[in-house]
This record gives structure tokens, sequence and C-alpha cells, in this order.
């Protein structure tokens, strides 16, 4: 995920600076709605949070962040299936197309 500097220094490098502090005080006015921040705070928090409004209101509700769960068993063997055919598939492609080409300059020397 990118830091609040990085995209920072992506919109001045783009002569747009005026419209990322445009949106951060929309983002932060957004948060100020939801919460009880002031501008200094929401804005901290955003900077905390990667420009996310989202994750700071939830933070302020105190609702956690989700967590990605491991795939099941069921999940990891179908997966494992799925790529053994799409490699085994894109194979047969493949040499189908060679033998075609292999078939066409044969036919093309007999001429």
């Amino acid at each position: 995920m990118t830091s609040y500097e990085e995209v920072k220094n992506l919109y001045e490098s783009n002569n747009k600076l005026e419209l990322f502090e445009k949106k951060v005080k929309e983002s932060c006015n957004v948060i100020m709605r939801q919460t009880d921040y002031d501008y200094d705070t929401s804005h901290e928090k955003l900077k905390l949070h990667n420009l996310s409004a989202t994750s700071v209101i939830k933070e302020y509700m105190g609702i956690p962040e989700k967590k990605l769960h491991d795939k099941t068993t069921n999940q990891k063997m179908f997966g494992e299936f799925r790529k053994f055919l799409d490699d085994a598939s894109k194979n047969y492609y493949e040499q189908r197309e060679l033998r075609e080409k292999m078939q066409s300059r044969i036919d093309a020397n007999k001429k």
C-alpha cells in the first residue's frame, strides 16, 4: 500500500498538488463528520492510515480490521487441481501450435 508521502510526491511531480490537498481536505471533513476529531487530528490519522478515511473511522468506532483467513483444505486442493489443468491445457496448445508450424514448413519445402 502506498504511503501518504509517496502519493503526495506523485501528485507534486505531476503538478497537481492542489488536487491532492483538496482530496485530503475532503477526506478530513468526512472523518470530522463521523467522529469528534478536529482537523489536525483527522489529518494525522489519515496519514497513519495511508489516506483511508474508512480505516480511520473504523478505528474510532472500535471495529477491528478484517484479517485474511487461510484457505480451507478443500479450497487449496481445488486450486492446485485448477492450476494443474490450466498448465496441461497451455502445454497442449503450445505443442499443437508447434506441430502445425513444423507441418507447414514441411509442406512448404515439398513444393
